[in-house]
């Protein structure tokens, strides 16, 4: 989802198995919601060094990029 001031990239993963996903490269994702742990403030921070990303089995992830 993208507005004009930023996007939201939001990925379920249904398997009971981990995936690993490339997010779109851009300067930095901020990760708000990664498997159970969810946070008002970013967990961590992704960089077009490191954009590759493992969603654990049967959980989510949501990064906004400003």
């Amino acid at each position: 989802v993208a507005t004009e001031e930023e996007t939201l990239f939001i990925a379920y993963n249904a398997n009971p198995e981990a995936v690993v996903i490339d997010l779109p490269q851009v300067a930095e994702w901020r990760v708000y919601i990664d498997g159970d742990k969810a946070q008002t403030t970013a967990l961590r921070k992704l960089t077009k060094k490191n954009s590759q990303v493992e969603i654990q089995g049967i959980s989510c992830l949501a990064a906004v990029c400003k």
